[in-house]
């Protein structure tokens, strides 16, 4: 698929929702841009306000249906791009109704959004600067000081928030208790770059150092062989 078929021209993620619908996010022509697949053809939507592209660890599906784009990082207030993120509540419904989180508003202090879940309580949770969690309502930060500081990834089971700090390791929440886990727990380094879950006893971790497996209760290092260990971008 091209832009002759409806696409953007910098599609960076493809997100297949759990009632089969196939969106693709990124950027057309400096705009930020989701699109749908429609049969054999993609229709486009361009998000001027948002930013110049959606980021590729912010596109996130909400246990009510519910899909959620985050804006890139560095939106260009020049151009009448405020950041925040965009709630699409019935995306089966047609003509699409986009809600604008605006930084700004009802709580939200934080343009950027480096990735999206959802807690067991049913919160909605961004990355970023900073940590926020969304109730419906209005937003809130974090109130522990280290999550007030950049997160660089979140992920979710259906029993488990997990955030991924840039300098505290990994935080998770079971919708009651906040645990945090470090280098002093076992982990290989305290900067996290992405998270992956098969369950909450079987949760992988890349660190600025390698990849780690977390089995429920301790942490097992070099799980990979380290031609597949990450970089921080």
């Amino acid at each position: 698929y091209g832009t002759e078929d409806g696409l953007m021209d910098a599609p960076i993620r493809v997100y297949v929702t759990s009632a089969g619908q196939v969106w693709a996010a990124g950027s057309h022509q400096g705009v930020a841009s989701t699109a749908l697949l429609v049969g054999d053809r993609w229709e486009k939507q361009e998000h001027p306000a948002l930013s110049w592209g959606i980021d590729y660890r912010a596109v996130f599906e909400s246990s009510d249906g519910t899909m959620w784009f985050g804006a890139a990082v560095d939106a260009e207030i020049g151009k009448g791009q405020m950041g925040g993120l965009l709630e699409l509540k019935h995306p089966d419904d047609f003509p699409l109704v986009w809600k604008h989180h605006i930084p700004g508003e009802h709580g939200l202090q934080q343009s950027n959004v480096y990735g999206i879940a959802e807690s067991p309580d049913g919160k909605i949770w961004i990355g970023g600067g900073s940590l926020y969690a969304y109730d419906g309502t209005a937003w809130q930060q974090a109130n522990d000081d280290r999550l007030r500081q950049f997160v660089n990834v979140l992920y979710n089971t259906d029993g488990l928030l997990i955030i991924g700090s840039r300098y505290y390791g990994v935080f998770t929440y079971d919708g009651t208790t906040w645990k945090n886990y470090s280098t002093a727990d076992g982990l290989s380094g305290n900067t996290i770059i992405s998270i992956d879950a098969v369950n909450d006893r079987s949760i992988f971790v890349s660190t600025e150092n390698d990849i780690c497996r977390f089995d429920g209760k301790s942490w097992i290092q070099h799980v990979f062989p380290a031609e597949m260990n990450m970089e921080l971008e």
